[in-house]
């Protein structure tokens, strides 16, 4: 290797500096040794996109080549600062020079709207961990056809209160409301509509007259109706 005029020459790791000049050898001021790190996965690609039936979340990632690295973790924020939290993990290669390809696919968080952020985190054998750049996700509204809610009665003016959902709820989405006026605020999850009427019969007794926005969740579906309690 040569370096011409006033080229320098890097060399990454701790080559020893011979003593002695001549043919063959390195002089100190001429080159410098440097101690040099490499990430242990090189990754070519990393994706993110909503399942067809827009209800999950798919990411995909390549790696061009790994070297002690233990597993994968797939993150999420809301807000893509430092709110993540962990959607799952999967195994990694170990030790690969090939390309590997990887897919991870979970439910979209509940309550989760608009967009979300999403960032893989791998990890070594030893603990070490390394994040890719972040991915947004945007998770359009959508209308549901034939899908509805109703209240009656409203105004309100006795204890008597229930609300109707005309459409399909899967037996995995639990359904969220929150009742909400300028002083008070209130969390309710059900599973199910006549269970949500209960506990909103409950909640509506304890709270004074006026108007207050019952807000209703269902999956990714989010719905305010007025409520007026006189």
């Amino acid at each position: 290797m040569t370096a011409k005029e006033n080229g320098k020459v890097y060399i990454c790791g701790n080559y020893p500096v011979p003593k002695e000049t001549g043919p063959g050898t390195v002089e100190e001021n001429q080159g410098k040794f440097l101690p040099c790190s490499f990430l242990p996965v090189d990754f070519l690609s990393f994706e993110v996109a909503l399942s067809d039936d827009r209800k999950s979340l798919v990411a995909d990632w390549s790696t061009a080549s790994e070297s002690e690295s233990s597993h994968f973790e797939v993150e999420y924020s809301r807000t893509g600062l430092a709110d993540f939290q962990v959607l799952g993990r999967v195994a990694a290669a170990g030790h690969a020079t090939e390309v590997q390809h990887y897919r991870f696919s979970a439910t979209l968080p509940h309550g989760a709207e608009e967009i979300l952020y999403l960032r893989i985190k791998q990890v070594d054998l030893d603990g070490s961990s390394y994040y890719t750049e972040l991915r947004p996700l945007r998770l359009p509204k959508r209308a549901l056809v034939g899908a509805s809610w109703q209240v009656f009665p409203n105004p309100l003016t006795g204890d008597a209160f229930r609300i109707h959902y005309e459409g399909s709820i899967a037996d995995s989405d639990a359904i969220q409301a929150r009742l909400i006026s300028f002083s008070h605020a209130s969390v309710i999850i059900a599973s199910d509509v006549p269970h949500l009427n209960g506990l909103l019969a409950d909640a509506i007794k304890q709270v004074p007259k006026g108007m207050y926005v019952l807000e209703l969740t269902v999956g990714t579906e989010v719905t305010r109706l007025k409520v007026i309690k006189k």
